[in-house]
């Protein structure tokens, strides 16, 4: 199997497989190390009141509330969340989740 070995605009490496003509069927396997940072603090939050009005308070300076066009309504927080609009419905699953 041929393959190329590339890096993104963003440093990131990137593997490109060509799959040879022929109908046998390839097995890849694939190992990276990832790199996880969790960021604490960031609203200078302490209590459980703190942290929840820190989310509202994001929530609110983001998102709109806004009833036209489609999506709103049902509280799907995938929607608000892309769409960045909605009624309380989608505001309040944005803050449940």
């Amino acid at each position: 199997m041929r393959y190329e070995v590339m890096t993104g605009t963003e440093g990131n490496k990137m593997l490109h497989l060509v799959k040879a003509e022929t109908p046998e069927p390839s097995t890849v396997t694939v190992s990276f190390e990832a790199v996880r940072r969790e960021v604490v603090d960031s609203a200078r939050a302490h209590t459980d009141l703190e942290m929840i009005r820190a989310i509202y308070d994001h929530v609110v300076a983001t998102v709109k509330y806004d009833e036209t066009g489609k999506g709103w309504g049902p509280g799907d927080i995938c929607y608000a969340c892309d769409a960045r609009r909605g009624n309380c419905t989608d505001f309040h699953a944005i803050v449940i989740g």
